[in-house]
C-alpha cells in the first residue's frame, strides 16, 4: 500500500509540475490545452527513464502496465471529460436538426471512410489481404476521425464580420452531429469487441444492475421528475443533500462499470445526470463541481503523449506514413467544402472547419486501439499507425489554426472594403 502510494504522488507532483509548464506555453500561443498535455506526456517518459536508476517509483511508474492508480486516473479523466460534454449538451439540439446538416454528416462519414480506405491501403505493407487486420483497423479510424474539432478554426474568429454567422452556425451543428455520430459508433464497435472476448454468463448480479440502469435511465429521459426528486432529497440540509447526491452518481457509476458500459458513454451520461443532480441555476456549485473534476482531464492525454515516447516505433517509413494521413484530412476536408461550392457559402470555412482533429478524436481512437486484440504479429503495426495517426491529428490541428487566421482575416478586409 505505501509503495503504490508513493509511486502516485510522484506522479503526480511530475505531472502537474510539466502540466503547468507545457498548458501554459501552448496557451501563449492561442492553442488548445489537449496539445501541452500531449508535451507534458512526452517529457514526462523521458523523465520516469532517466530518473528509473535513482528512484525505485519512477522505475515502476516507467515499467509496461505502470502503477493501477495511474489507469484509475487515466479512467477519472476519461469519465470526467466526457461528463461535461454530456452536461453542456441540449436535447434541444435534435429539434434544430435539420435535413442539411443529416445530409452533410452523411456525406462527410462516407467521404472519410473512402479516403481513409484508400489512405490505409497505401500505408499498410501488404494492402488489404489481411482482413483480420486491415478492415477493424478501417472500421477504427471511421469511428475515431468523423469527429471534428472546431477549436482550431474557431477562436480567431471571434470578431469575423456577420456574414459569417450563418456558415459558422451550421458548422458548429455539423461538428455536434458528427461528434454524436463518432460517440455512437465508439460505442457499437466497443459493445462488439466486449463480445468477441468475454463470455456472458448472467448471475444475480444482473437482477440488480439492470433495473438500477433502467432507473437512471428514466432519470435521463425525464429530466423534471427527477429533478424534483433532488429538490426532495435538498431539503434534508446541505451536507445530507451533498452526500445523498455522491451517493447516487456512486451507483449509477457502480451499475454502468460493472456492466461494462464504455467509459466514454458511461460519461456522456454521467454528465446528462449531473444536468439534474446539479441544476443550472446553481451555477457556483456547478462552477466549483467542474473545476475540480477539471484536474482529471488532462491524464488521458498525457498517458497517451508518453506512448508518442516509444522512440523504437519511429522507423523509415514513418514520413510517408505521416504525409498519407495529412493528405487524406485534406482531401476529406477540400470535398467538404466542395459541398457547398453552389450555394457561395464560403466553401473555404466549410473546408476548413472539416480539417481538423482534436480531443474526442483521439480519445476514440487511443480507447478503440487498446480494446481490441490484435494479433502477436500484428502488434507492432497498430502501434507505429497509431503513433502516425497522433502526430497526423496534431499536425492538421496547427496547420487549421493558422489557416483560420490567414482566411479569416482576408475576410474580415474583404469585408471591411465593402463596407467603405
Amino acid at each position: 500500500m505505501i509503495t503504490v502510494t508513493s509511486d502516485i504522488f510522484l506522479y503526480l507532483a511530475i505531472v502537474y509540475l510539466l502540466d503547468l509548464l507545457f498548458v501554459g506555453l501552448v496557451r501563449s500561443v492561442r492553442l488548445s490545452d489537449f496539445l501541452g498535455h500531449l508535451a507534458a506526456g512526452m517529457t514526462l517518459a523521458v523523465l520516469l527513464q532517466s530518473l528509473s536508476d535513482v528512484l525505485p517509483q519512477a522505475a515502476r511508474i516507467a515499467a509496461p502496465g505502470g502503477n493501477d492508480a495511474v489507469a484509475w486516473l487515466s479512467f477519472l479523466g476519461l469519465l470526467f471529460f466526457t461528463a461535461q460534454l454530456g452536461y453542456n449538451f441540449e436535447f434541444q439540439f435534435f429539434r434544430r436538426f435539420s435535413g442539411r446538416i443529416m445530409g452533410f454528416a452523411g456525406v462527410f462519414v462516407i467521404l472519410s471512410a473512402v479516403v481513409l480506405w484508400a489512405a490505409l491501403f497505401l500505408i499498410i505493407p501488404g494492402g488489404p489481404e489481411n482482413n483480420s487486420f486491415y478492415i477493424p483497423f478501417l472500421l477504427i479510424m471511421v469511428v475515431a476521425f468523423c469527429s471534428i474539432d472546431l477549436s482550431g478554426v474557431m477562436s480567431p474568429t471571434y470578431d469575423s464580420p456577420g456574414g459569417l454567422k450563418k456558415p459558422l452556425t451550421f458548422l458548429i451543428e455539423a461538428a455536434i452531429s458528427l461528434d454524436l455520430l463518432a460517440l455512437a459508433g465508439y460505442f457499437l464497435l466497443s459493445l462488439f469487441i466486449i463480445g468477441q472476448t468475454a463470455t456472458f454468463h448472467p448471475d444475480i448480479s444482473m437482477v440488480i444492475l439492470l433495473p438500477l440502469l433502467l432507473l437512471f435511465g428514466l432519470a435521463t429521459a425525464l429530466p423534471g421528475s427527477f429533478q424534483r426528486f433532488i429538490a426532495l432529497i435538498e431539503r434534508w440540509g446541505d451536507l445530507q443533500a451533498a452526500l445523498a447526491k455522491i451517493a447516487l452518481l456512486s451507483l449509477f457509476l457502480f451499475a454502468g462499470v460493472s456492466m461494462k458500459i464504455p467509459v466514454l458513454i458511461l460519461g456522456f451520461w454521467l454528465g446528462l445526470l449531473f444536468r439534474s443532480v446539479y441544476p443550472r441555476q446553481a451555477g457556483a456549485s456547478r462552477q466549483r463541481l467542474f473545476q475540480f473534476l477539471s484536474f482529471f482531464y488532462l491524464f488521458p492525454f498525457v498517458e497517451l503523449g508518453r506512448q508518442l515516447a516509444r522512440w523504437e516505433y519511429y522507423r523509415l517509413e514513418f514520413l510517408f506514413q505521416f504525409g498519407v494521413m495529412v493528405m487524406a484530412f485534406i482531401v476529406i476536408a477540400v470535398f467538404a467544402g466542395l459541398a457547398f461550392l453552389r450555394r457561395k457559402d464560403f466553401p473555404l470555412v466549410f473546408s476548413l472547419g472539416a480539417l481538423p482533429r482534436g480531443e474526442l478524436a483521439l480519445l476514440i481512437l487511443w480507447l478503440l486501439v487498446r480494446q481490441s486484440h490484435w494479433q502477436e504479429s500484428a502488434q507492432s503495426l497498430v502501434f507505429s499507425l497509431f503513433i502516425v495517426f497522433v502526430w497526423a491529428v496534431i499536425f492538421v490541428y496547427l496547420l487549421s489554426r493558422l489557416a483560420a487566421q490567414f482566411l479569416f482575416v482576408k475576410i474580415s478586409a474583404g469585408a471591411v472594403n465593402r463596407t467603405d
